[in-house]
Parts: C-alpha cells; sequence; structure tokens
C-alpha cells in the first residue's frame, strides 16, 4: 500500500503510466487536478519520467504531487516495486502548472444545448376566439408589394495570431537535409487549450544521416531541451505556424558539427575492444553503417578536416598535408586511440610509405617503407598485406615499449621526419625532407 510522502517514478509512455517494469495504469485512470478535476485524452510525452510525491490514498484514489519532470529516471524506476492492488484512480498535480499543462492532453467536454419549446403564459380557452374583424379594403387603393427578407451577412471566420514560447525534448527533435522538424503538444494561452504545433526550424548545417548521432549534438550543446518560439495564426480551430526560431538549433553549424564528431569518434575508439588497435573506419562501424555515413564521407577526410578546424593543432598544415597525400584506394585511413593519431598512405616514385602522424603530438612524423613501388605492391597483394600488418605491429610496438625507446633501435625501413616550429618558414621546411624522403 501507498503511505503519506513516499516518493517513486513513473515512466511515461502516451497512454498509460508505468509504475516498474510490469504494472502500469491506463490513460482512463489517471486525471490531473487543474482546480477541478481534468480528465486526459493522452499523455504527449514531453517529458519521459516524473517523479512523485504520494499526498494521500483513500477509497482507491491515490493522490499524488510531481516533484519533478525528469528525463532520466531509470536507474531508480529498476528498482521499484510497486503493488497497484486497490488503485482505481491516479490524480496528479504539480506547483508548476506550465508544465503538467504540457504533460498531456485534456478532453475537452462538449456542453449540449437542448432547444425548448416555449409555453404561453395561460391556459388556452375551451372556447375558440371570435375571428378578427379584417379591415375594409378600399378598391381605389393599391396593394402594397412586400419587400422579401434579407440573407444574413456570412461570418467571417475569426482568425487569431499569438506567439508562444515552449521547450521541446532533444531527442524528440527529428532532423533531415536543411532542418530540424518539431512535433508537439502546446498549451496555447490564448485560446486556452493544447494543440499539435508541427513546425521546420531551418539550419543549412543539419543533414538527415545525423540524425543517428543526434544524442551527441546534446552532448556538446549541453542541453536536454530546446527552447522554440513560434508564431501562429488560428483559423477555426486550426493552428498554422508561420515561422519558428531555437537558440539552441541556431548553434549548429560546421564547427559545432565537428565537434560532435569528435565526441562520438572517441567514445567509439574507447570502447572496450577497439582500445589500443589500428581501425579502419569499416571496422570501427562494423555494426552500424547509419553512423558511419553521419561521420565519415567516403573518402575518410573530411573527419580529419573538421579536427584540425576545431582543435587547431600546432602541426595542423602537417595533417592537411598527408591527408591530400593519402591514397585511400589503395589502403584505408587508419584511426588509432591514446593518442588520438592516423596512419596515412603514401606513393612515392620507387617505393611507397606508411606515415603515422599524431593529431597534437610535435615529435615529428614516423615514415615505414614499403618494398616497392604502388604497380608492384598491387601485383603482389599478399606480400603487400603482409608488410602492412608488419608496420602496424611496428605501430603497436612504438606504443607499447615508447617513443623513445623505439627510436634507440629502429628498423631499416623507418625514418622520422621533424617538425619544425622555429619560424614561419617551418612547415615548408618539412614538405619538403618529406617529398625527398618518399621520392628517394
Amino acid at each position: 500500500m501507498f503511505e503519506a510522502r513516499q516518493i517513486f517514478f513513473l515512466r511515461v509512455t502516451p497512454d498509460r503510466l508505468f509504475f516498474d517494469a510490469q504494472q502500469a495504469l491506463p490513460v482512463s485512470k489517471t486525471a490531473l487536478k487543474l482546480g477541478s478535476e481534468t480528465p486526459i485524452e493522452q499523455f504527449t510525452q514531453r517529458f519521459a519520467w516524473l517523479k512523485v510525491k504520494v499526498r494521500s490514498f483513500d477509497a482507491g484514489i491515490l493522490t499524488c504531487e510531481i516533484i519533478e519532470f525528469t528525463e532520466n529516471g531509470s536507474r531508480a524506476f529498476a528498482r521499484q516495486q510497486i503493488n497497484l492492488k486497490g488503485v482505481q484512480k491516479l490524480l496528479l498535480y504539480a506547483q508548476d502548472t506550465f508544465k503538467i499543462l504540457q504533460l498531456a492532453r485534456r478532453k475537452t467536454t462538449v456542453k449540449k444545448t437542448v432547444a425548448r419549446q416555449v409555453q404561453p403564459s395561460a391556459r388556452p380557452s375551451s372556447t375558440p376566439p371570435p375571428p378578427a374583424e379584417k379591415p375594409p379594403v378600399k378598391p381605389d387603393q393599391p396593394s402594397l408589394k412586400q419587400t422579401p427578407p434579407k440573407a444574413p451577412k456570412r461570418q467571417e471566420p475569426k482568425i487569431i495570431r499569438t506567439t508562444v514560447t515552449f521547450f521541446v525534448p532533444f531527442p524528440s527533435l527529428k532532423f533531415g537535409n536543411g532542418y530540424a522538424q518539431i512535433n508537439e503538444y502546446v498549451y496555447i494561452p490564448a485560446i486556452s487549450r493544447s494543440m499539435m504545433i508541427e513546425a521546420r526550424i531551418e539550419n543549412q548545417f543539419i543533414r538527415q544521416e545525423f540524425e543517428y548521432i543526434k544524442e551527441y549534438f546534446s552532448k556538446v550543446l549541453k542541453i536536454k531541451t530546446v527552447r522554440v518560439k513560434a508564431n501562429l495564426m488560428i483559423r477555426d480551430g486550426e493552428a498554422t505556424v508561420e515561422s519558428a526560431r531555437s537558440p539552441e538549433i541556431e548553434k549548429i553549424n560546421s564547427a559545432l558539427i565537428g565537434e560532435v564528431k569528435v565526441k562520438f569518434i572517441k567514445k567509439e575508439l574507447n570502447q572496450e575492444g577497439h582500445k589500443d588497435e589500428i581501425l579502419t573506419v569499416d571496422t570501427l562501424f562494423a555494426a552500424d553503417e547509419k553512423k558511419k555515413k553521419a561521420v565519415f564521407n567516403v573518402q575518410d577526410g573530411e573527419f580529419i578536416q573538421e579536427l584540425i578546424r576545431i582543435k587547431k593543432p600546432k602541426h595542423g598544415e602537417h595533417v592537411k598535408y598527408l591527408v591530400d597525400l593519402h591514397n585511400h584506394r589503395v589502403y584505408r585511413l587508419r584511426i588509432i586511440t591514446n593518442p588520438l593519431s592516423f596512419v596515412f598512405f603514401l606513393e612515392g616514385k620507387k617505393r611507397c610509405f606508411l606515415a603515422w602522424e599524431t593529431l597534437a603530438g610535435t615529435d615529428g612524423t614516423y615514415l615505414w617503407a614499403l618494398s616497392g613501388n604502388l604497380g608492384d605492391l598491387l601485383a603482389k597483394k599478399e606480400m603487400f598485406k603482409r608488410e602492412v600488418m608488419k608496420i602496424e605491429n611496428e605501430i603497436k610496438t612504438v606504443k607499447k615499449i615508447g617513443r623513445l625507446n623505439y627510436l634507440k633501435n629502429p628498423p631499416p625501413n623507418f625514418v622520422r621526419v621533424f617538425h619544425d616550429y622555429r619560424d614561419a618558414q617551418g612547415f615548408a621546411r618539412w614538405k619538403k625532407e618529406l617529398q625527398s624522403r618518399i621520392n628517394s
């Protein structure tokens, strides 16, 4: 049974409230206390969870105060064990009137008017009244022509223009190409009721593929809801959105999208099974092709370019140059975590190379030479695979024993090209030495 001041969580779905994983009350047995008891037609899912406190439980009616409208109550909810035996109805109220009005779509009641016949003031007499005398008609008097009644003027539909501001949970947004779609029940003070608002907020940077990594936008923006201001035209009870804006959605630009991709890729790399591995994009997203499409383009270089724009590493020009030299048709870009770094395939005149470059490190570009030019390697694919695997194992060795220890006794096919930060010509000197190494 329920006790006064008992606190627990409710999970909200459109047609019921769950008290635990199994037990729920349907919407027909739930009502809001808004001055008087107000029946509910459907929950809007504006809030995923409710934290409630029991105020009373009497005659099968459970009355609870909503003390928190929250997006996360799953951990506490998983431990709940609620006995709903004897609960016939749940009444909910809250101090926050604005939020409780957004919680559910209320039933609208239509008052029926009954046309009643008007009764005479006195009982009719049993004796019929004498016929009224007709006034004499003068023969020379012309008859008056009756004017037909005028048709009533057609009443123009009432149009109301108003502005509403409301909040939408970030997971409820739908990303499309160039916009974010909103479908939300909103309380409109001008007509004192809730209506479904459907609006598109334009943003040229949003793409449909971002739907699959949408949660990372919320994390980078550090928000759980977006604030929407919509200008409405209400005509014959139907609302049309004339314009809508959201300051949070307006913050989504190329720089923020790059941050989202960085956050996403770091999480993927740090997952169990990916740590200390040398991965391709295909390996990283083997289980989710949609997320791969959202983060990388076909040539793998877009992500690195965005990383450089956001992180602004000291040797960003060096990394950009390696991206341009990388032959993605022969060797897919490799990604390494701890530190975040990349392995590129560089084609020289006589030999080809694998180049290892960190995003933020400053100790130089590591080069390992393969045994032949591109034609030789493609003609001997098995040998090519073995040599690539051997160099990738060398990179793992560097990570294991440390760069200083590795540089004490490197293999003969290895060379380091130093980063030069002495002056503005440092990049040009590094580029010249790199070209000299790969084309010698």
